[in-house]
């Protein structure tokens, strides 16, 4: 699952998660944060791999998770992630199509907890 659909399924198994927006379009980022109405927000793209707040995008931007307190940067930054390839320590050589991004409110974190699950079919 993408981050944001994680965020979705606890949600609606009332568990707290911060508030976010998902964004196709740097048009949709920009409305995303406006929407939010935080001062401090962090986008993230959405892809099925891990690192990606040390990957690379083929557009030459460095940083896959951005925490933003500089509102009006959201379309420069969204539009060097959205339709470009992200590499990572975990994804091909040539990366991977960020086609989403989720922009969230920023928040003092305490405590993250993670969770996975594997299934074995053998």
């Amino acid at each position: 699952l993408h981050e944001y659909q994680s965020k979705y399924l606890m949600r609606k198994h009332d568990i707290t998660v911060q508030e976010f927006k998902i964004a196709e379009t740097p048009d949709e980022a920009e409305k995303a944060v406006r929407d939010l109405g935080a001062n401090k927000i962090v986008l993230k793209a959405q892809i099925l791999a891990g690192g990606r707040a040390k990957g690379v995008f083929s557009s030459g931007l460095k940083g896959g998770v951005r925490v933003i307190e500089d509102l009006k940067s959201i379309r420069d930054l969204s539009e060097q992630m959205i339709r470009h390839r992200l590499k990572t320590k975990q994804t091909p050589p040539d990366g991977v199509v960020v086609t989403k991004v989720m922009i969230a409110e920023a928040l003092a974190i305490k405590r993250e907890t993670y969770l996975a699950i594997v299934m074995d079919s053998s």
